[in-house]
């Protein structure tokens, strides 16, 4: 057992019937989260029939609780069924099979790889935007993810998506839909397997991407993309934990990367002096700029850590323990949860000064915000971190530079904008904006 000295000061009880549950999940953790921190403070357990949850949103402790890995605590998210779309990969494995697949992962998204993937990015930002008309609104959620999806496929995977662009967004909104309904719910495990339709469009999207994802295995064999590598260096790993692994860094490199830009493109929208800055820091670049854009481009990074402080696109992040563990006035037993959040620590006003306006000074060099901090965790922390933070950050700035310079971009409707937050932080519904071609 850990241990950790100090006075002990129990934290709330609450206690949620499996019909409470139930009904939060249909009205939305996040909301719930909100409401429970700000009533309740910075622990707050819960207790859901004989398990045990806290919510914690002490940045300190926080740290702490991510710093630990087996044999004493292991992941947990909201979507523990997540084996049902991402089978054995990166996001679900534990353990020994996790640090191997970290370990053939990490080439994928390494930052010091990117430069010579800039190019391909960089086309990918290109063919997106080629169909745009000046004026015209466009759901640009959805541009976002066909940018993302393209990247990660070409740069990562070694696979041109264009002409299975349609049928891969298809195939996952379907599986994104049945796990919105499938979170939490053991009864999904057979649900899944009955002949009704929305199982059925369910098994023939999964069945999709893996065909999918084991033709551009094959196709890579003798090549020399991460895939290949991926299978050459592969050792004990069957050819599905292979797929499985390939589709992790996929879904990871394109959902979150999108849900970041489409946050930072709309706030950029709504300030036409962050705007203004962008474009004068873009002019001035050097050269470097194009494959090497963070060391370039200190203002564009400032305003990509502020849109993931306000909009993470990973909005929480949970451990179970695997046996008693002792932090203080956070003292778990075996099978207990942890849930933090995000959201929820990046808008506290004792962190965040004024949490909810989009400032990206606060991450100027010299600031309280600009190196790391418990209270900024955007990636996670930990050994289960993101891979692929640099990459992330890298092409986030890449398509900034490439698309604010040629189009401005004006949200279409007045009304907020809603929070889907169910596996990731994004919009609800379709980000209406429109593009204007910006002249010389």
């Amino acid at each position: 057992m850990m241990s950790t000295s100090g006075s002990i000061t129990p934290p709330p009880k609450l206690r949620l019937s499996l019909l409470g549950a139930w009904r939060a999940q249909r009205k939305g953790w996040l909301d719930q989260f909100v409401r429970l921190q700000a009533e309740h403070g910075d622990l707050v357990e819960l207790q859901l029939g004989r398990r045990r949850v806290f919510l914690l949103s002490d940045p300190a402790l926080i740290h702490e609780v991510l710093a630990l890995a087996k044999p004493v605590m292991k992941e947990r998210g909201l979507q523990v069924n997540a084996r049902l779309f991402l089978g054995d990969g990166l996001l679900t494995s534990q353990g020994e099979t996790y640090k191997r697949q970290r370990q053939l992962g990490r080439p994928a998204v390494q930052a010091e790889h990117f430069p010579a993937q800039a190019a391909v990015i960089q086309d990918c930002f290109e063919r997106t935007q080629a169909p745009w008309r000046d004026g015209e609104s466009r759901d640009l959620a959805r541009e976002c993810a066909d940018v993302t999806l393209r990247a990660a496929a070409e740069s990562v995977l070694g696979v041109n998506f264009d002409r299975q662009l349609a049928a891969t967004h298809a195939w996952l909104e379907e599986i994104s839909e049945f796990a919105r309904r499938a979170i939490s719910n053991p009864l999904y495990f057979v649900y899944q397997h009955l002949p009704l339709p929305r199982p059925i469009r369910f098994r023939r999207a999964r069945a999709g991407l893996n065909r999918m994802l084991e033709e551009a295995l094959s196709a890579s064999r003798g090549r020399p993309t991460w895939l290949g590598h991926l299978e050459a260096a592969g050792g004990e790993l069957t050819p599905a934990q292979i797929r499985d692994l390939a589709k992790s860094v996929l879904l990871a490199g394109y959902e979150t990367t999108a849900n970041a830009l489409a946050w930072t493109l709309y706030l950029i929208s709504g300030n036409p002096g962050v705007e203004r800055q962008l474009l004068q820091e873009f002019a001035a670049a050097p050269p470097s700029a194009a494959t090497d854009p963070l060391p370039a481009l200190p203002y564009t990074l400032q305003v990509v850590r502020e849109s993931m402080r306000l909009y993470p696109p990973v909005w929480i992040v949970g451990r179970e323990a695997l046996t008693d563990i002792d932090l203080g006035r956070l003292q778990l037993r075996r099978g207990d949860t942890v849930y933090m959040s995000q959201y929820i620590v990046h808008r506290d006003p004792r962190h965040f000064p004024n949490p909810t306006r989009f400032d990206p000074e606060r991450f100027a060099s010299g600031n309280n915000h600009a190196g790391t901090t418990p209270a900024y965790f955007p990636f996670g922390a930990g050994p289960r971190s993101c891979i692929g933070k640099q990459f992330a950050l890298q092409e986030l700035a890449l398509g900034l530079r490439h698309w604010l310079p040629r189009w401005r971009f004006v949200i279409d409707r007045p009304e907020p904008i809603g929070l889907d937050a169910v596996v990731t932080l994004k919009p609800l519904g379709r980000l209406r904006m429109k593009v204007f071609r910006r002249t010389a």
